[in-house]
């Protein structure tokens, strides 16, 4: 609830800001979603969290800015629990094919997670606890693509999906699906 509060802050005090007529700003809130792609993964494995984005024109078709989300999940089974937190801080270029209402986009991010972790066991019975938690960071990058449709010329909504790949000790081992839907506010004109 705190990010959320402090995210409507920023919208509300950024709504404030005049922009010249060349440039424009973007901000996005959104729901994410993000699954890992292999063989032995299903769509149940993914985190699910909340983000948001700022972007900002360079001319009417290409944007740069930066983007967040917090993803997490927590597994319980008997006596066992595992909590997992995400925090995906990246920058990205995007290119808009389009500025009428229909917006499809392509792009790409690179940028860093901080993963952290708990799991613990605890047998009541024998009087056993284990418990272990840790923080790992990984670098990121991927293609992005995306389709925004603006509502009014100032509000809009839009879904996109980022193809991550994670690069873990210098390896690129891992890859996953980010899938965000959200809302768009716009400053200034294009």
């Amino acid at each position: 609830m705190k990010y959320l509060f402090h995210l409507l802050l920023l919208i509300t005090a950024t709504s404030l800001v005049r922009v010249p007529a060349q440039a424009q700003i973007q901000i996005n809130a959104f729901g994410s979603y993000i699954s890992p792609v292999s063989n032995k993964s299903t769509i149940s494995d993914g985190l699910s969290g909340v983000g948001g984005s700022i972007r900002y024109f360079t001319s009417p078709h290409v944007a740069l800015g930066l983007s967040a989300q917090r993803l997490a999940k927590t597994l319980s089974y008997g006596s066992f629990m595992a909590k997992t937190r995400n925090l995906y801080v990246a920058g990205q270029a995007e290119y808009f094919f389009s500025t009428s209402a229909l917006q499809p986009y392509v792009g790409i991010e690179v940028g860093l997670i901080r993963d952290t972790y708990r799991t613990e066991l605890v047998d009541d019975v024998l009087g056993y606890n284990y418990f272990r938690e840790g923080r790992n960071y990984y670098f990121n990058f991927g293609p992005k693509a995306g389709i925004q449709y603006m509502i009014t010329p100032l509000v809009g909504v839009n879904a996109e999906a980022t193809y991550k790949i994670i690069v873990d000790q210098g390896s690129p081992e891992n890859q996953a699906l980010l899938l965000n839907a959200g809302i768009v506010l716009k400053l200034g004109s294009q």
